[in-house]
């Protein structure tokens, strides 16, 4: 196979890594240089094994590759940090001062028209894709081109355009996170734009799906917990992106809530301890208010009430009939008291947060 000339190879970093686009010709190299012009790196300042070949043959940077080629990047880039950062589906802004809001959203849900609109209106564009963020809170830019949607009915028919064709602002070179936000857009009613705080354990469950590899870090639920409590977490309800600037600046200096969490103990029985019920081995586990959540593999799970109390009686081990005295010690008498703890003890058990024995 023959190998690409120099000038028709681009190095661009995505985050953390480095990779090589390998296109057929000089003409579709320069325009991919045109469109990652803020994530370009020079040869002697990387090399790479991970090679992404580019082809087509409908002129300098089909259509065919734009965006199917950025979400192939974006994969690699998210590969290679699993595990060391937690990396939010969201686009990210920054003030002068390196100060970053990451705004949170499933595709298609306005990130990147907000990022676009910010970053027009005196913001630096740090993303509008991967927010990632160390435990230090410090941000990896990663300044990709922009995904335009060509057409609203087919929502993976995009163009790709370079913040610098857009005449977006930069941001400086050191980035630490100050907030996040859930993006709101209300489209049928026009809302003048405005932020209200999340309840934690609420705001958790609605950020894990918008969070990638998370099951991956050693504590995730903890991660997530300690950054909220340093950033907080908003939504930013809006119908026009291009009027919120204000509204992010009051955003960034308004007061934190006060969070209450903490660590939840696990303890998981020895194999030659026999209990009918006992706490299973989940990846993570918090306490929220009066709540707990556990993740087991990559589900998130949401105890509170009656299965709080259940989960914590498992913690040495118990039959049903001394759970069923905790659980009427605890919420008091209830004619039903047996039948509804045998229901969600086999609900706990279905969902891999207990582990059943053979001792009733």
């Amino acid at each position: 196979m023959t190998q690409p000339t120099q000038d028709a190879v681009v190095r661009v970093r995505a985050l953390e890594t480095v990779l090589r686009l390998e296109s057929d010709d000089p003409e579709t190299a320069a325009a991919l240089r045109a469109q990652w012009s803020r994530c370009l790196v020079s040869d002697d300042e990387a090399d790479t094994e991970i090679v992404i070949r580019v082809s087509g043959t409908a002129g300098p940077a089909p259509e065919l590759f734009g965006y199917p080629l950025t979400s192939q990047v974006t994969a690699h880039a998210i590969e290679v940090l699993a595990g060391r950062t937690l990396m939010f589906h969201a686009a990210g802004l920054s003030d002068d001062s390196g100060r970053v809001v990451a705004l949170v959203a499933p595709s298609g849900s306005g990130k990147t028209t907000a990022a676009r609109a910010l970053a027009s209106d005196g913001w630096g564009y740090v993303t509008d894709e991967t927010v990632a963020v160390d435990d230090e809170r410090r941000v990896l830019a990663y300044p990709k081109p922009l995904s335009v949607v060509i057409d609203r009915d087919r929502p993976a028919h995009k163009t790709q355009h370079s913040p610098d064709e857009l005449g977006l602002g930069s941001c400086p070179g050191e980035l630490t996170l100050v907030r996040i936000a859930i993006l709101d857009r209300v489209l049928d009613v026009p809302s003048p734009p405005s932020f209200a705080w999340i309840p934690m354990l609420d705001g958790i469950l609605e950020l894990i799906p918008q969070i990638s590899a998370l099951p991956s870090l050693d504590r995730p639920l903890q991660s997530l917990c300690q950054l909220l409590e340093s950033c907080g977490l908003a939504r930013l309800t809006y119908s026009d992106a291009k009027v919120t600037g204000p509204v992010l600046h009051g955003l960034i200096d308004a007061p934190l809530p006060k969070l209450d969490w903490a660590p939840l103990p696990v303890t998981v029985l020895p194999a030659d301890v026999d209990a009918h019920y006992s706490q299973a081995a989940v990846r993570d586990a918090v306490r929220i208010d009066d709540e707990a959540l556990l993740m087991v593999d990559r589900t998130p799970v949401r105890l509170s009430g009656l299965g709080l109390t259940l989960w914590e009686g498992c913690a040495a081990g118990a039959s049903r009939d001394q759970l069923v005295q905790d659980a009427i010690a605890v919420h008091g008498p209830h004619p039903r008291a047996a039948e509804l703890v045998s229901t969600i003890l086999t609900e706990m058990a279905d969902a891999g947060v207990l582990r059943t024995g053979s001792i009733c």
